[in-house]
């Protein structure tokens, strides 16, 4: 693997340019997959950071995110949705078991 510089040459970084002009939109990876590929592509160590700072002032959004607000809001609401029918389990069981009790009880 290739060793990733803080600071590309001028060189590095017109070639990271070019090949996110070429590619970044069609490929739709994130950022750091970007980097992954780049750094296979052209021979010389690239990170997320790089990508990101490149693809921003060439202007080119994100294709990708790892997470987006849409994702988490309905990961949210499935958890919830999840919660809410163990809590109904539990309830079910609570009210089995308060009758079996009341049985035993009587039994006596």
């Amino acid at each position: 693997m290739a060793r990733v510089q803080v600071n590309l040459k001028l060189g590095d970084s017109f070639k990271l340019m070019k090949l996110l002009e070429a590619e970044y939109v069609e490929k739709k990876l994130t950022d750091i997959q970007f980097a992954e590929y780049a750094t296979q592509q052209l021979g010389f160590g690239v990170n997320s950071d790089h990508v990101f700072n490149r693809r921003t002032q060439l202007g080119i959004p994100a294709t990708r995110t790892v997470a987006t607000a849409e994702n988490r809001a309905s990961k949210k609401k499935s958890d919830k949705e999840a919660l809410f029918d163990m809590i109904c389990a539990l309830e079910t069981r609570v009210v089995n078991l308060e009758k079996l009790i009341v049985v035993k009880m009587a039994g006596k």
